[in-house]
């Protein structure tokens, strides 16, 4: 989807890992967790010997679920955020961590994305003369 390339940009901007050097870091292939209607999030487990990475993003209230069901918190400074972003007219999504290694996990709130629109030049004419 353009909403998922324009992250995995993102991510690659801001992490210290590309796909082609998990293998040469010991990494597993990811498994990815493709978005349901049921779910409302989608995401990637990553595993290293008896440690597992996985990381969600969605809507708020999904992967606030996911995050306290695993006995994580999910801040108010979160949903503040959530709630701003809507404001302006973009779609905020979640994303949250897990890190699993035998019967503990952690879990935690990585940020919020902003998704905005990009509206092209003359559409909105464009709609006026389809009417």
């Amino acid at each position: 989807t353009p909403e998922g390339r324009s992250i995995v940009v993102l991510a690659r901007q801001q992490s210290d890992v590309s796909a082609p050097e998990m293998g040469e870091r010991g990494l597993a292939a990811p498994v990815f967790v493709p978005f349901t209607a049921q779910t409302r999030m989608s995401g990637v487990d990553v595993a290293n010997g008896q440690i597992v990475r996985s990381v969600r993003k969605g809507a708020a209230d999904a992967v606030r679920r996911y995050v306290t069901e695993r006995a994580g918190k999910f801040p108010d400074v979160v949903m503040q955020a959530v709630d701003d972003v809507a404001r302006a007219g973009s779609t905020p999504l979640v994303v949250a961590e897990s890190i699993a290694q035998g019967t503990e996990e952690s879990v935690r709130v990585l940020g919020v994305i902003e998704l905005k629109d990009i509206v092209k030049a003359g559409i909105r004419e464009r709609f006026v003369e389809l009417r």
